[in-house]
């Protein structure tokens, strides 16, 4: 009779949480795998009187066994790893920063496997009992409790396939999808989750993670850090996170990163305003009329070699030579083009320091090339002033 009433008592406390569970998250039940449900759990943990009758008196300072925590949470992931729950015991034994933290205490690791998500699971059993009903006194239940509003496997598996299914994003070959119904596999579920949701936060299917974040900030996994090539956002407004530089692999994140990308934007910047100021010199060659580059000229015969009004003439044809300069304005000009418009892509990442770095190159360089600049709007060749156009970033 006691192992009767033992198991009616788990068997009713496992069918409250489940029902519970799946009205709070708007979910059906899930179903899995036998071997899941059986499992080898010992049935003498069930019997133990602030498991199956955790509402007696006495019971508020129950502590379930780590070694049994440890049990159940390793039996758990085993049968089924891309639960969310498996995510977070992972991030924090490989996380010592945040080992400390009351999220990373296994009780809670199990509660975060256990309360909402798979409470029919073996693993889950003694959990179930001992936290399931609402009049129970063991206070660990709710001091260790688990994670507030951590997305399901079935909300996680739901919202990555619906989201991969209709764009490619970084992190969706991650997973793979056997069937319609199946549960992602070959991937860590809610990591791909917070990839694709810090890269768009403002989706739809991204809904619940945002509610898990805004009940969590400090972890990892909200911030993009809990591993290792997390995607950044997208954010159409000025900001301080990390973001995309021109190439997926151009994302600063540490003070060492920005410190270059700083250097290299004003660099480009400078450089930009030096092939505006210096281009003008190329262009006078264009047209055959015009005076011919001296570098590719020589003294006229009979001129003095002291004249003041040296003449020259050039060594080459004139359509030669107006050939070559077309082809290296040409090419200055692509390069030109080519540097205005990564800068401009690079400022629209949003980012402060990479704004900062792009205008401080281009004012810099501006007041570096001035004098070359004023010289070629003020010069006249053969009678013909010499005005260069408004250079300047367009969208």
């Amino acid at each position: 009779m006691p192992f009767l009433f033992s198991f009616l008592s788990v068997l009713s406390a496992s069918a409250a949480v489940l029902a519970s569970g799946a009205s709070e998250h708007g979910s059906s039940i899930i179903l899995v795998a036998p071997s899941a449900l059986v499992g080898s759990l010992n049935e003498t943990t069930l019997t133990i009187p602030c498991i199956a009758r955790p509402w007696e008196s006495g019971c508020s300072g129950f502590t379930y066994t780590p070694s049994d925590v440890d049990a159940d949470v390793a039996q758990l992931c085993s049968a089924m790893s891309v639960m969310p729950g498996c995510t977070i015991n992972d991030m924090c034994k490989n996380n010592t920063a945040i080992q400390s933290a009351d999220y990373c205490k296994p009780f809670s690791v199990l509660g975060d496997l256990c309360k909402y998500d798979m409470p029919r699971m073996t693993g889950c059993r003694a959990y179930t009992s001992m936290c399931g009903p609402s009049n129970s006194t063991v206070t660990a239940c709710t001091q260790v409790a688990p994670l507030a509003n951590l997305p399901t496997t079935d909300i996680a598996n739901q919202a990555v396939r619906s989201i991969c299914s209709s764009m490619s994003m970084d992190g969706c070959e991650k997973c793979t999808f056997k069937s319609a119904t199946a549960y992602a596999s070959g991937c860590d579920l809610l990591s791909v989750y917070s990839q694709l949701c810090l890269a768009m936060p403002d989706m739809t299917e991204c809904s619940s993670f945002n509610k898990f974040c805004s009940s969590n900030p400090s972890l990892p996994i909200c911030s993009g850090t809990s591993t290792e090539g997390s995607a950044p956002a997208m954010l159409m407004y000025f900001h301080m996170k990390a973001a995309y530089v021109l190439f997926n692999s151009w994302v600063p994140r540490s003070p060492g990163d920005y410190t270059w990308t700083f250097i290299v934007l004003v660099l480009m910047g400078i450089a930009l305003e030096g092939i505006i100021a210096f281009r003008p010199l190329v262009e006078r060659y264009c047209n055959g009329s015009r005076k011919p580059a001296p570098l590719l000229s020589k003294p006229k015969k009979g001129a003095s070699n002291n004249s003041n009004n040296t003449q020259t003439q050039s060594t080459l044809p004139d359509w030669l030579v107006v050939t070559l300069a077309s082809m290296a304005v040409w090419f200055i000009r692509l390069v030109e083009t080519s540097i205005s418009y990564l800068l401009m892509l690079a400022a629209m990442s949003f980012n402060v320091v990479v704004f900062v770095g792009v205008v401080v190159g281009l004012a810099t360089g501006h007041v570096a090339f001035l004098r070359f600049k004023h010289a070629n709007r003020s010069s006249n060749v053969d009678g013909v002033e010499m005005n260069d156009e408004s250079n300047t970033l367009c969208c």
